[in-house]
C-alpha cells in the first residue's frame, strides 16, 4: 500500500483516429487525428486511450493477416 501512496498519479491521455486525419509522429489531438488506428496506437502512450471516428478503416497494405493488392 505504501508504494501505491508513494507512486506519482499517471494521467492517461486520448489518441484521436478520424478519417479525415493524417498521419504523423505527432497527430492525435482532437484538431489533429491521426488517420489509421496503427498511427493512432503507435503515438500512444502506457494508459492512454485510442478513440476511433465512425467510418470504414482498411488494413494497411502488407500488415499481417491481410495478403497484399
Amino acid at each position: 500500500m505504501l508504494f501505491l501512496a508513494l507512486a506519482p498519479a499517471v494521467q492517461a491521455g486520448t489518441v484521436h483516429v478520424a478519417n479525415n486525419g493524417l498521419d504523423s509522429g505527432s497527430c492525435g489531438t482532437k484538431a489533429d487525428p491521426c488517420r489509421s488506428i496503427t498511427q493512432g496506437i503507435k503515438n500512444a502512450g502506457l494508459g492512454d486511450h485510442v478513440t476511433v471516428g465512425p467510418g470504414a478503416y482498411r488494413r494497411e497494405s502488407g500488415a499481417p493477416g491481410r495478403a497484399s493488392p
